[in-house]
């Protein structure tokens, strides 16, 4: 779904919020979800594993990136990555790392924890809350992607994650239903077995990866049902056609 439900003055001032202040807070939770889903698209993450969720802060709703999301983005973009040096000031462990993409861009980002009284584990988990930091955030930098990393959340005051509500799982779902509907459909329109077996293998890939077993078996049984409806379709040729038009123009003499 898009903003096209609402009417083209407030679809423009919407657009222009979210563009500009990445402020979801004025949209449907159907537009939210669409919105992520567009933003996964995008960059190519998978939205399955809802890598890009929503923190309500300072009166808004912001999109945050998710651990899973940066690997991702490291994996699909091929990125390396190397701690250049750590340091300790005033209490403070920092981290920099560095960034290399593939066409040779470079680019570097530090994390920082406080460290102060710290020992054993407590000590060992902030310095490693450091390396995460750092390398989250230079990976999303050098994809040139200006959004909030999940590990940055705990040190903005007042920031609070916007758990996903029993209504955004039923529009999830409601989603669901018209991707299979339209797949039901275009099933239904083929006149080809090559074009069946061609949309049959689309729609089979895209509710594997889904992983909703009921809805690939009613796929494979449309399948099977048109297929037996196509093989029963007499096929007539061109001289058919002729023929017929022969004996047609025999019929009115």
């Amino acid at each position: 779904m898009s903003l096209a439900i609402r009417n083209d003055t407030e679809n423009a001032a919407l657009l222009e919020k979210v563009l500009t202040t990445n402020d979801l807070a004025g949209l449907t939770s159907m537009e939210k979800c669409q919105h992520l889903k567009n933003i996964c698209e995008v960059v190519g993450l998978n939205p399955v594993t809802k890598p890009i969720q929503l923190l309500k802060f300072n009166g808004k709703e912001i999109a945050y990136f998710t651990k899973d999301a940066t690997e991702q983005l490291r994996k699909i973009n091929k990125i390396s990555l190397k701690i250049r040096d750590t340091k300790i000031q005033e209490g403070i462990y920092i981290v920099l790392v560095d960034a290399i993409a593939p066409d040779g861009r470079e680019d570097s980002a530090t994390g920082a924890v406080s460290i102060k009284g710290l020992i054993g584990d407590a000590l060992c988990n902030a310095i490693l809350k450091a390396e995460t930091k750092a390398k989250r955030r230079v990976t999303l930098s050098i994809c040139g992607l200006g959004f909030t990393d999940e590990s940055e959340i705990e040190t903005m005051r007042g920031a609070r994650k916007i758990e996903v509500s029993n209504e955004v799982k039923l529009i999830e779902s409601d989603m669901d239903e018209l991707d299979f509907k339209a797949d039901e459909k275009r099933l239904e329109k083929v006149s080809t077995l090559e074009e069946l077996e061609e949309v049959y293998k689309a729609s089979y890939k895209f509710w594997s990866e889904k992983r909703d077993s009921a809805r690939l078996k009613k796929i494979v049984d449309i399948k099977d049902i048109r297929k037996k409806e196509l093989k029963e379709v007499p096929i007539f040729t061109a001289v058919d056609e002729t023929k017929q038009e022969l004996f047609d123009d025999m019929m009115r003499k």
